[in-house]
């Protein structure tokens, strides 16, 4: 007996021509209310699509047991849940060689189950073949370790070979946070195993008779064939064997922090480290003290004073006195201007005396790591291997952006993970402040002040879809992202106005909701254009405004003292944009609204 074969589709049009006398095994196999898989008995196709991919095993290979499993009727989609629960009963019922999946899902929350499956028919020495989306989208179970993705994608028209394996130079392990039973089942590997070259091909259809098609699903149907004919010991040996050519690519690198932080130091006390002293307990690690220059007037001053919403009774001290002892991590924000006044290298004194203590280093700039040293970055060698192809990404998306920079937009983010976990919801973020690992977010992408990503507008929409991934893995209630800047430049002047940079890392976040930071001083119209602006690119909708409470800021006195903005003003801009409900981020009731605020839009109330 040959190799047993099934094939998951749409099942097959019995009575086409093509079929005549022959005898065609299969069943349908569906997912009803209450989430039990069940069978019948009919599995005749009503597409076509599964006539096809029937059309291309049978002809193309011999002494193949086939077993046509139908999973959908007049229309080729199906869930990610009711598929797995498919694939799971046939793991536990039926017994296969080879399982030919000429189709993908595209919008996918977390795989941790799916990825479980395929390994376990792996283990039992079941191969799986699976065809990538025609429309180049990353799509499942074609992307995951376990399974032999097979994709004609740009790049197979270069290719002399109709198969090429695709590999890396070394084997990558995911960063994601799984257990560790889990942590080996991300794929190893480019997410694309095979790249197939696109051919026209004559297949039976259901109505007509013929068709010509060309895609992956077709790619991957006649890969199957080629693999029940041969013999092979593993999915290693069977790509191997049918594939001649093979374009190796390099390893995707990471950059995890080194070391775990328990009790650390912080210096200078500036704007960014404002955020760490307001929110110390949303930090990894306890803040032992925080230090700054005496010329800066603030040595002895307790930081509650001089950062009003933080409640840290914490005595700021010079760091010409600081004390090593009390700390295993120094972190070195960003020291421009400290030296700037007085001359002094602090960055790199502090880091010669750190090392030679032994102490790790957290540094916002970017100066290379080592073992006890780290600061995020992003760069190209960090991107996955995935042909430009994007994940789908299933789980709702807040982001907060602005009409420029300084407006409270990463305090605000803060703010909202903070609230958010108090009423029990699993948070993932993005931030993009080198102080975002500090505070537990899943991803970092330090695009604001001295940035340290290095990446073009194309790799940079690629990179941020890989963090929305990596964390929807995670298996999240809710995302949080936000811009550094403006979407639009307050004018034509000069190209540095324009924003290009930020108005991709935006759109690349996909939000489905937007709460949009404005100044009262912002002209209406230029506002409303941001809004637009928002929506237009992200397919979502700007769920309120926020105003940043402070008179307009005079450029000619930039070290002015900032004043908070009059009751009487607050009312005229509130009148300004009544179509949207403006909260302001001083006032601890309106943040409690605009939390629910988010949360109903989400739950569609």
């Amino acid at each position: 007996m040959g190799k047993r074969v099934a094939i998951i589709d749409s099942g097959v049009y019995t009575a086409h021509p093509a079929f005549a006398g022959k005898k065609i095994t299969g069943l349908s196999l569906f997912v009803d209310s209450q989430g039990h898989a069940f069978t019948e008995d009919g599995f005749e196709d009503e597409i076509g699509h599964g006539t096809a991919v029937f059309y291309i095993i049978d002809r193309f290979s011999q002494n193949v047991e086939i077993t046509n499993i139908k999973i959908y009727k007049d229309r080729d989609q199906i869930s990610q849940e009711s598929f797995e629960i498919i694939l799971e009963y046939i793991l536990h019922n039926m017994q296969f060689d080879i399982i030919n999946i000429s189709l993908g899902i595209v919008r996918c929350g977390c795989t941790l189950r799916l990825r479980r499956i395929c390994s376990e028919f792996k283990r039992r020495g079941t191969i799986i073949i699976s065809a990538f989306d025609n429309d180049g989208a990353v799509s499942v179970p074609a992307a995951l370790e376990n399974v032999i993705g097979i994709d004609g994608c740009v790049y197979s028209k270069a290719m002399k070979a109709d198969y090429t394996r695709v590999r890396v130079e070394e084997k990558e392990i995911s960063t994601i946070d799984f257990e560790p039973a889990e942590a080996h089942m991300e794929h190893q590997n480019s997410i694309v195993d095979v790249v197939g070259k696109l051919k026209y091909i004559k297949v039976a259809w259901r109505n007509p008779d013929y068709i010509l098609v060309q895609g992956n699903s077709f790619l991957a149907a006649n890969f199957t064939a080629l693999a029940a004919g041969i013999d092979y010991t593993d999915s290693e040996d069977l790509l191997n064997k049918i594939c001649s050519e093979e374009l190796l690519l390099g390893e995707a690198k990471k950059n995890d922090m080194p070391f775990a932080i328990k009790e650390a130091a912080v210096f200078p006390f500036n704007k960014e480290i404002h955020a760490i002293a307001r929110f110390e307990e949303l930090l990894i690690c306890k803040i032992a003290d925080y230090y700054t220059i005496r010329v800066m007037g603030n040595v002895g001053i307790r930081v509650g004073e001089l950062v009003p919403a933080s409640r840290s009774d914490k005595i700021l001290k010079d760091i010409k006195h600081i004390e090593w002892d009390k700390f295993d991590t120094l972190i070195i924000g960003h020291t421009d201007e400290c030296s700037n006044i007085t001359g002094v290298d602090y960055k790199g004194w502090l880091i010669e005396e750190a090392t030679a203590r032994g102490k790790n280093i957290y540094l916002f700039d970017d100066i290379g790591s080592n073992h006890r040293t780290y600061y995020p970055r992003v760069c190209e060698d960090m991107l996955q291997k995935r042909f430009g192809k994007l994940y789908k990404i299933d789980k709702p998306v807040l982001t907060v952006a602005g009409t420029n920079s300084k407006q409270g937009k990463y305090t605000l983010q803060l703010e909202l993970r903070k609230r958010f976990m108090e009423l029990g919801y699993k948070v993932g973020q993005i931030g993009t402040e080198p102080t975002a690992p500090l505070f537990g977010m899943d991803e970092v992408f330090p695009c604001g002040y001295n940035g340290t990503v290095k990446l073009n507008p194309e790799q940079t929409f690629v990179y941020v879809n890989q963090m929305l991934h990596n964390i929807t893995e995670k298996n999240p209630d809710i995302i949080i992202a936000g811009a550094q800047t403006a979407l639009l430049g307050y004018n034509d002047n000069n190209v540095y106005e324009i924003p290009l940079y930020h108005r991709i890392f935006f759109e690349a976040l996909k939000p489905d909701a937007v709460i949009m930071c404005i100044n009262a001083y912002d002209d209406r119209e230029y506002v409303i254009r941001s809004i637009k602006t928002a929506e237009g690119l992200s397919g979502g909708r700007v769920i309120a405004l926020v105003c940043f409470p402070v008179e307009n800021r005079n450029r000619w006195q930039p070290g002015a003292k900032l004043r908070s903005l009059p009751p009487d003003r607050r009312k005229e801009v509130e009148e300004q944009y009544k179509d949207y409900k403006v909260y302001w981020p001083d006032i601890k009731e309106d943040i409690s609204d605009l939390t629910k605020i988010c949360i109903d839009f989400f739950s569609g109330e």
